[in-house]
């Protein structure tokens, strides 16, 4: 059976957010990233979520993640087949854009990072790396709570996802000799 963008469109796209003809359907492309794009992060929170431990390793291998977790002091090795997930890691990698119905080899979909770099497109700017950063934060489920009287560690370890994730450079080294706050902030 020929597969349709009509018959995944609606997966991607809430159907409240768009409204488009039948005819128009056909002229629409996804585009979408591979699961062999995955980070290691993003395959160990897709692990977390598939089995609610602690993972420590993940990789992405052949379409399963190979993985470990701790299960009290013992470290399990275990194996995800990415064919036969659950409801709620589906839900997350659709919200993520892969292409977990192989789109993309049928044409219906574009390869993200193909698309990137046909269009020299290689990474984000710094103002839309801020801005792409503060919309992943205003669109997640978990509060973040940011100040000067909070713990940091949860922030950097948000950033250094999102950095991850769109594949941005580590900071060079002296970057803040070089950054000029906002005058209302008050610096230590």
């Amino acid at each position: 059976m020929k597969k349709e963008i009509s018959d995944y469109l609606h997966f991607y796209i809430n159907s409240c957010e768009y409204k488009v003809s039948s005819e128009d359907i056909i002229n629409i492309k996804l585009i979408l990233r591979p699961l062999s794009d995955m980070t290691e992060e993003e395959a160990k929170e897709l692990a977390a979520i598939y089995t609610g431990y602690r993972i420590t390793y993940a990789k992405i291998k052949d379409g399963q993640i190979i993985f470990n977790y701790l299960v009290g002091d013992q470290v399990d090795e275990n194996v995800m087949d990415l064919g036969y997930m659950n409801g709620e890691c589906f839900v997350h990698l659709l919200s993520k854009g892969f292409d977990i119905f192989n789109l993309i080899p049928e044409g219906i979909a574009l390869n993200k990072t193909k698309v990137m770099k046909d269009n020299k497109i290689d990474q984000l700017s710094g103002s839309e790396a801020v801005y792409g950063f503060a919309a992943w934060l205003t669109c997640r489920d978990n509060e973040t709570v940011m100040s000067a009287h909070h713990d940091s560690a949860p922030i950097a370890e948000l950033v250094k996802e999102f950095c991850e994730t769109n594949n941005l450079d580590w900071p060079r080294e002296d970057w803040h000799k070089i950054l000029i706050h906002p005058p209302s902030t008050k610096m230590p």
